[in-house]
């Protein structure tokens, strides 16, 4: 019966709910402390024996109940060892349970108390006599015990405490007793962290945006402090398993204290392994918060789920997603775009616009090497996708159309723009209704853009640049036939507010090139695709008629002005200047001087110098220049002339100072020709000023 009872007891003072069936949870066992409490024990009263000054050590510990957690169970064994005023001495052993309360004014300090009911065993140590020698006929027993007490304990470290316990007993039918002792407590919850991460939100994964992930949270987490002291340098990571290096640094903070709660970003830094995947699959991230807590450092993990997209996966709730799928730094766009580029400038035919030609290359290349619009049936079309913008949609990497030799509008103008990127030449993405096509910039300020070409609405205004917009899908129908086709489209829309551009190179700060899978296929440049000669006829036929179309009508107006007017010399002008534009020099000097020999007309002056500049003549260019200057010294097409035709002859002070002159009278357009300024006088010259394209003036 005794044995049976103190294995029942011990149970209890290591917490386990035998007091309860699994379905009932009565204790919260987690957050139970055990306690050893050596001490001092006064007796008071004890029938005719006397007692003296004893001692006691007592084992207990503190159960909270799960409903109430200020309330606990508190079992105890105590051991009293009592001299008696003779030779002798008693042992008492205690077992003993009862409720208790805890409260805590601060984290660092804990009030307790307890009123608690068991049994007593008694015994003395060695036979007790009567005074004539005779043993007493009872040397122990055992029967029931009150008691209380009341405690005070200060927090050492999450673990440990240290106090004071003052407490009374009461052996029922033996004595009575007062004691003292100090406790030292070992805390359960305070060996495991006590950090909780919560409200973990992670966003389904998509790999063609990899490099957005690098400086955008792709989820969100909370955290609590729920230790008793402040926590210390603040580490929240992520990792995803074979996609990432090494835990991604999210968030981290100095001091947080007690009770303290805050929330931050979850960041990706994902490796290349990422553009190789070809499935959809759901992973594990790992959030892990680590910190030093007095001295002791500490980790809290969570896992969570996701989906993992394949690399091409991709939904159009932000049409600025495209531009991660454009790559221009991949060695077979790179010889792709250049072989174009080359047969743009190996032609005596001189463009209005240098982007243009290279434009008009790239496209007859991708048309000469057989790619064509398709649209996958086992994919959603743009449209489709761009109605619903939680769907999926598919994009091809710009190598991977290549090697399809095909593609639907957003694969043709992810290809398109990154050629033409890759060229030099600055693109944007155009969005209409269940539509996207590419531009690109016209190097020319728009105001003289819309000077150089005819059709002025076949332009697109916007962000201080004109642009050329481009139906991509239209490859069989030729360039200019594209360019127009998407002109109307664009305008139909601009009209509504329906219609969207986002210039490539600011989409890229949000949504960085990924770049695309690793390899592919070998030998994507026009080179090896098809004769450099058949790409020059097709670029020298299509860039002629152009050239024509453009200037047979104004040419045939201006004439008619000028046989029409008593003061020809500015339609004059206009007509040698329209020529310049075109490359039609001959002509052009034609007109010019002949608009002198009627008046010293100073946009002719200020041409006959460009003319000279166009043909690197830059003695010449800079005689016109200073009568110009003459004339009109603050002129701002002037001052930019003196500035690029002083830097090309190396005159780099007086370049420096003109360009100062231009900054305060026009600074948007000094801003074009920044490099002037960045030079030291003397030193090599940072950038070329090759790119002859020059403010042809017609007033």
């Amino acid at each position: 019966m005794k044995k049976r009872f103190l294995i029942t007891f011990l149970l209890v003072l290591t917490g386990l709910p035998v007091f309860s069936d699994e379905s009932v949870v009565l204790f919260e066992t987690s957050s139970a402390s055990y306690s050893l409490t050596p001490g001092i024990e006064y007796p008071i009263e004890f029938g005719q024996i006397l007692l003296t000054l004893g001692g006691q050590a007592s084992l207990s510990a503190r159960l909270p109940f799960a409903f109430l957690p200020t309330l606990n169970l508190t079992p105890s064994l105590t051991y009293s060892f009592i001299p008696v005023k003779a030779v002798n001495s008693l042992s008492v052993l205690q077992l003993s349970a009862g409720p208790g309360f805890t409260l805590e004014p601060d984290p660092r300090l804990s009030l307790e108390g307890s009123l608690r009911g068991g049994l007593y065993f008694g015994f003395f140590n060695q036979s007790a006599v009567s005074g004539d020698g005779i043993p007493y006929e009872v040397q122990s027993g055992i029967g029931p015990w009150l008691g209380a007490d009341t405690e005070i304990l200060l927090f050492l470290s999450p673990s440990f405490s240290l106090g004071l316990r003052l407490a009374y007993c009461n052996s029922l039918g033996l004595y009575q007793s007062l004691s003292a002792g100090i406790i030292t407590r070992l805390n359960i919850e305070g060996l495991r962290s006590r950090v909780i991460l919560q409200d973990i939100e992670i966003e389904s994964i998509f790999p063609g945006i990899s490099r957005y992930y690098d400086r955008n949270p792709a989820g969100s987490f909370s955290l609590e402090n729920n230790e008793r002291f402040p926590m210390k340098d603040l580490r929240v990571e992520l990792y995803i398993q074979d996609f990432m290096d090494k835990p991604r640094l999210c968030y981290e903070a100095g001091d947080i204290a007690p009770g303290a709660r805050l929330s931050g970003p979850l960041n990706l830094l994902f490796n290349d392994e990422i553009l190789n995947l070809t499935d959809d699959r759901k992973i594990s991230v790992q959030i892990t918060a680590s910190y030093n807590l007095n001295g002791e450092n500490r980790t809290q993990s969570i896992t969570e789920q996701t989906v993992l997209y394949n690399r091409n996966a991709v939904t159009w709730d932000d049409d600025r997603k495209a531009a991660a799928f454009i790559s221009s730094k991949s060695p077979d766009i790179l010889e792709f775009a250049g072989t174009a580029a080359l047969a743009a400038s190996n032609t005596e035919i001189i463009s209005p616009s240098r982007n243009m030609s290279i434009a008009l290359a790239v496209y007859d290349s991708m048309q000469i090497y057989g790619l064509s619009y398709v649209i996958d049936p086992e994919t959603p079309s743009y449209e489709e996708a761009k109605q619903q913008t939680g769907q999926i949609d598919f994009i091809q990497f710009p190598l991977q159309t290549l090697q399809y030799r095909g593609g639907d509008c957003d694969d043709l103008t992810v290809l398109y723009c990154s050629l033409l990127e890759a060229a030099g030449v600055e693109t944007a993405l155009l969005t209409v209704p269940g539509h996207i096509m590419p531009a690109f910039a016209v190097k020319a300020p728009p105001a003289e853009a819309l000077k150089i070409f005819s059709r002025k609405d076949d332009l697109i205004i916007d962000g201080g640049k004109a642009w050329i917009p481009v139906e991509i899908t239209m490859l069989s129908e030729g360039f200019f036939r594209a360019w127009t086709a998407a002109s109307l489209k664009w305008h139909e829309y601009a009209e509504t507010g329906a219609a969207s551009i986002y210039p490539v190179r600011s989409a890229w700060e949000l949504y960085p090139p990924s770049g695309g899978p690793e390899g592919g296929p070998k030998g994507l440049g026009l080179k090896a695709a098809s004769a450099p000669s058949l790409l020059a006829s097709s670029f020298n036929d299509d860039l002629e008629a152009f050239i024509t179309s453009e200037i047979s009508p104004r040419e045939a107006r201006l004439k008619k002005l000028i046989a029409e007017t008593n003061t020809p010399a500015r339609n004059i002008n206009s007509l040698g200047a329209l020529y310049g534009r075109y490359g039609l020099y001959k002509k052009a000097e034609e007109q010019f001087r002949a608009a002198l020999l009627i008046d010293n007309y100073l946009p002719a002056l200020i041409n006959m110098g460009n003319l000279h500049f166009m043909k690197s003549e830059f003695t010449e260019a800079l005689d016109y220049y200073l009568q110009a200057e003459e004339i009109q010294p603050e002129k701002a097409s002037i001052l930019l002339a003196l500035a690029r035709t002083n830097y090309e002859l190396g005159k780099l002070a007086a370049a420096k100072k003109y360009h100062a002159l231009l900054s305060s009278a026009a600074p948007e357009l000094a801003s074009r020709y920044s490099y002037i300024e960045k030079l030291d006088t003397g030193s090599e010259r940072a950038e070329s000023g090759a790119e002859r394209e020059v403010l042809w003036e017609d007033e």
